[in-house]
């Protein structure tokens, strides 16, 4: 490998740790406004007014279920009106996922004072919106806990 090769590839691999290091330093809100104006919100939120007007547009969608899953306890992404509607959703899952979201639920409400905020509401920074968030994540969690009760 010539030295020129070597000197392209030790670029490109700065230039990618760069744009790394300037995507974790997006505050909360940056990354919010992106998130909302991707695809995948929009396609997430449709996913589930599909399935509860059951639409024949509606088809299972294993990486829009991760996505909802991922994001249900951020209420600025999940609004309550789309979270009573996940719910629903939630309500008929069978098997591992519904004994893992259980479980997780159960944590949570077990041990308010460990709640971790994961994704993107890691990015909060203000105390006050930390704490609505983690508010938010338990209270949340006792509604997805109740479910499978």
């Amino acid at each position: 490998m010539g030295k020129t090769q070597k000197d392209r590839r030790r670029k490109a691999k700065k230039k990618i740790k760069e744009k790394l290091e300037l995507e974790q330093k997006k505050s909360y809100d940056e990354k919010l406004s992106e998130v909302l104006a991707s695809g995948k919100y929009n396609e997430a939120l449709k996913y589930l007014t599909d399935w509860e007007s059951k639409s024949s547009a509606w088809k299972f969608h294993k990486i829009t279920q991760g996505w909802l899953l991922d994001n249900m306890y951020n209420a600025d992404l999940v609004t309550t009106h789309y979270f009573k509607l996940l719910r629903k959703y939630l309500k008929g899952l069978k098997g591992r996922l519904r004994e893992t979201i259980k479980s997780e639920a159960v944590k949570v409400i077990e041990h308010p004072d460990k709640v971790e905020l994961t994704g993107l509401q890691s990015r909060l920074t203000n105390r006050d919106a930390i704490k609505s968030a983690k508010a938010t994540k338990v209270a949340r969690a006792g509604k997805v806990a109740a479910l499978f009760a």
